[in-house]
């Protein structure tokens, strides 16, 4: 069969779930009629794997249809009056685990950018234009491939840069890339305060940077030096306390100490005047405020103007691999092998003497099966279930109580070399995946009346 290409045409004509099948049937995929329920089409996108396109009824959203069956790992779901669409997929795991966490990815898109001549909606056609059968690594590596949208916030950040470096003081011009330096310190501190602000922890509030400098600073005063400086260096680095900054986190330097530049350059700042240095920060602030902030570490969104925990990653390696620096980010994908590589095979070793027995992978703890030679293993999501499961008779109880009560909370890792903490945030997260399994099998256990 000769592959056509989806076009914006068939895109504006999907009104049906029909229509739908039909544009990606162009793509060599497979009905498969006798699958899926109400207000459902299938079609095989791999031997194994399928795309369910759902119609939402009214009142419903993409997140309502996150697929948690193994073998149909991918949704589109169409909006009632199928005017959205949007792409939802499980994560797979880290290769040869089960265990852990269940995390989803997740792009959008609308008939009304399909009216239109953009990049935006060539960017979407490409990506639909990618997937073909047999080839199901094309929803993972193109479908959610985030480099536009690194690309867009690099840009942009890089022109903002640029515009703060002619604008600061203190530093004088004969001093190399000092100023560039300073810029950029500024700069990886507000994008990471406006992530934890997200979060809710700067006082709880999410317009904490956009409201407490007003609250804090009296009109006509210099924002940097009566709130930033202040809040950076003492309330951040050091623990102090001030009620009128509000409830904090201590972050124990790092990033909020003084670096070279600033310890050098005492009166380096942003601007020449308080409304100078006022207005630098609030174009900073704009800047920030115009992208949308993900912080569910579980829902990478690859939406335009959407900024996920992975993308900010993308994104500080683009910022942070400088030579001349001495400095290197190291990515997810390595650091998360490692971690897991030096990691599972301590916690296996301790277990295995604890218990006297011999697992040989974590999964084995947990009861999971290889995945070709059984699929009883199903995900689960209700009730906020996050992880994988397999039916509670294939486990030894006794065993994970040992992993999580006498092994690992009695783990700690150090890591003397910790640079920007990769690693340590890595192992975190392989700790957590760990955690999660146990906790969620309890609860299981107790929901069977055997807990």
């Amino acid at each position: 069969m000769t592959l056509q290409q989806i076009t914006a045409s068939d895109i504006a004509g999907w009104d049906s779930l029909q229509d739908i099948a039909s544009s990606f049937e162009k793509r060599g995929l497979k009905p498969r009629p006798k699958l899926g329920g109400d207000n459902e089409l299938v079609v095989q996108l791999d031997d194994d794997e399928f795309i369910v396109i759902v119609n939402a009824g009214p009142g419903e959203t993409a997140a309502d249809f996150k697929p948690e069956n193994r073998s149909r790992h991918t949704n589109l779901v169409a909006t009632n009056d199928f005017e959205t669409f949007t792409f939802i997929t499980r994560v797979r795991s880290w290769e040869g685990q089960q265990h852990g966490r269940i995390k989803h990815q997740k792009i959008s898109f609308s008939k009304e950018q399909f009216t239109r001549d953009s990049g935006e909606k060539n960017t979407i056609l490409q990506k639909l234009n990618s997937i073909e059968y047999g080839s199901s690594a094309a929803i993972y590596d193109t479908l959610y491939d985030t480099q536009q949208v690194v690309k867009e916030f690099y840009e942009q950040f890089e022109e903002l840069r640029t515009d703060l470096i002619q604008e600061v003081t203190g530093i004088p011009d004969d001093r190399g890339d000092a100023k560039q330096r300073y810029v950029q310190v500024i700069l990886d501190r507000m994008i990471f305060l406006y992530f934890i602000q997200e979060k809710r922890l700067l006082d709880r509030n999410p317009n904490y940077l956009h409201e407490q400098p007003n609250e804090v600073v009296d009109k006509g005063g210099d924002h940097y030096e009566e709130f930033y400086e202040p809040l950076f260096f003492e309330y951040l680095a050091e623990d102090k306390q001030n009620p009128d900054f509000g409830s904090l986190p201590y972050l124990n330097g790092g990033l909020f100490a003084r670096n070279p530049v600033e310890e050098e350059f005492e009166d380096a700042k942003l601007g020449g005047s308080a409304e100078e240095t006022n207005g630098l920060f609030d174009d900073i602030l704009d800047f920030l405020s115009d992208w949308n902030w993900n912080v569910d570490e579980r829902l990478d969104i690859v939406d335009p103007k959407n900024l996920s925990p992975a993308i900010l990653g993308h994104i500080f390696e683009q910022t942070v691999n400088q030579k001349e620096m001495g400095a290197y980010y190291t990515p997810e994908e390595i650091t998360g092998f490692m971690a897991r590589r030096t990691i599972h095979p301590y916690l296996l070793d301790q277990l295995n003497e604890a218990v006297d027995t011999d697992y040989d992978e974590i999964d084995n703890v947990f009861g999971f099966p290889v995945p070709e030679a059984d699929s009883s293993a199903e995900a689960v999501a209700d009730g906020g279930t996050i992880t994988q499961q397999v039916p509670t008779e294939n486990v030894q109880t006794s065993h994970v109580e040992t992993l999580y009560h006498d092994i690992l909370k009695e783990t700690h890792i150090l890591d003397p070399a910790v640079g920007s903490g990769a690693f340590l945030l890595a192992a975190q997260e392989v700790l957590m995946d760990l955690y999660m399994q146990c906790i969620e099998y309890f609860q299981r256990l107790e929901a069977e009346g055997q807990g």
